[in-house]
């Protein structure tokens, strides 16, 4: 009898588990892919633009999506977006949108999401910014995963094109380190986003050129009113190098039409602790056989 309970409380349990196993296999998210993920589009007042979105489910059971707008600003000085449904000056745009609320996705299909955008006869010239939110829900509607393809809408117009840098130098004035880190942060003044390139100048203390660094490879935008950090690297291996350095930042933004030009200066100095020993072993060696040889002339006289 002992061993009967035990055998049925096993065999409840395994059966338990062997469901939950089950289940849990047949959970699957994170399957749907958007295309593009990117639109920029170049419209005027009062245009009315048609378009739409490709989803893909990539797995095997049917999603269940809601479909929404959000406006995205850059978030604090990297290049990462930050959604908000607030209104400002760049997000108006999340009103231009027509585009349906929800829809469901076959297992391994795609849908065609359709919307259109009406710019308003008094939309303000320059860069807006919107994302079309696509929500996976599960059969309690709750949330599994979100999805925004991003719109960048330039309104032709009075464009300003405008920025300066608000700081360059390295991380530290003193580097023991041959890796030196250099931070240039840049504001965009204007209403349009553009992406910041150039390079940093580095120069020893005799003028000579020791390293041409490039800036902002990558073709980071920078959105208006937002001020990006932009991260650089100088190695010095060089065992010989110490000493006080100085580095020329030459950064160009712009259009095909107008490109500035800007430039920023900034000191640094290497200490290479191994060489510096070195130096300062062999002043003392000089220092000492000067006295040594002035103390010995004195005897002869």
């Amino acid at each position: 009898m002992k061993y009967r309970r035990i055998l049925i409380i096993s065999l409840i349990l395994s059966l338990f588990f062997l469901r939950n196993n089950i289940y849990a296999k047949g959970e699957n998210f994170s399957n749907l892919e958007v295309s593009p993920v990117l639109n920029t589009l170049n419209l005027n007042r009062g245009q009315r633009y048609k378009g739409f979105i490709t989803l893909i489910n990539r797995s095997n059971t049917k999603q269940y999506i809601s479909i929404g707008v959000s406006g995205f600003r850059q978030y604090k000085e990297t290049n990462k977006p930050l959604f908000s449904s607030k209104i400002n000056s760049i997000s108006k745009s999340i009103h231009w949108f027509i585009i349906q609320n929800s829809s469901t996705i076959k297992p391994f299909q795609s849908i065609k999401i359709p919307y259109s955008i009406i710019v308003p006869s008094n939309a303000s010239s320059g860069g807006h910014f919107a994302a079309i939110t696509i929500d996976q829900r599960n059969k309690f509607s709750k949330i599994i995963e979100s999805i925004r393809p991003l719109f960048i809408i330039n309104i032709k117009g009075n464009i300003n094109i405008s920025g300066f840098i608000k700081k360059f130098s390295t991380d530290n004035l003193f580097n023991f380190s041959p890796n030196i880190q250099f931070s240039t942060t840049f504001e965009n003044t204007g209403n349009i986003e553009f992406a910041p390139y150039g390079f940093i100048i580095i120069k020893n203390i005799f003028g000579q050129v020791v390293k041409i660094i490039p800036i902002n490879t990558k073709k980071s935008l920078d959105l208006p009113e937002s001020t990006r950090l932009y991260k650089s690297e100088f190695i010095d291996n060089n065992f010989f190098n110490t000493g006080v350095y100085s580095a020329q930042l030459i950064l160009s933004f712009g259009n095909t039409a107008k490109v500035y030009n800007i430039n920023k200066f900034s000191t640094f100095y290497i200490i290479n602790p191994y060489f510096s020993i070195l130096l300062i072993i062999i002043m003392f060696s000089i220092i000492i056989y000067i006295s040594l040889k002035i103390k010995n002339e004195k005897k002869y006289f």
